[in-house]
């Protein structure tokens, strides 16, 4: 798997660059983190839930996102899938208490088709 040390700190990196102020001390861009979050897979999207304790959750899905709103992202994109039966882009605690906790304004965008998907199964959103 992916370290989430490096992974945090390259993302740091890298919204740091893209959002450098321009001359009129606005941001270059608004930088959004992708996938929000425990999202691998290229197949199947959409249509899965992965069972994730709290410990893997902190331990090695949200350390690289923590690290990397120190740079102040305007927010996340959520991922297709759902984690523990709750849909990535309908999930209180990811985006409320978890991402929210970062950064209070963080904006939640989602994928191409990722809110039809909380619909159907396996996972239906709250």
């Amino acid at each position: 798997g992916e370290d989430p040390l490096l992974s945090g700190t390259y993302a740091y990196e890298m919204v740091s660059g893209m959002q450098e102020k321009d001359t009129h001390n606005y941001p270059k861009i608004a930088a959004f983190l992708k996938h929000f979050t425990a999202y691998s897979t290229e197949a199947n999207r959409g249509h899965d839930t992965y069972n994730i304790s709290a410990y893997d959750f902190f331990d090695s899905y949200l350390p690289q996102y923590e690290r990397a709103f120190a740079a102040q992202p305007a927010g996340v994109m959520c991922s297709y899938n759902a984690e523990n039966g709750q849909p990535s882009c309908a999930n209180d605690w990811l985006l409320n208490k978890v991402l929210r906790s970062w950064k209070p304004d963080a904006l939640v965008s989602t994928d191409c088709g990722a809110v039809n998907n909380l619909k159907g199964p396996p996972v239906y959103a709250p």
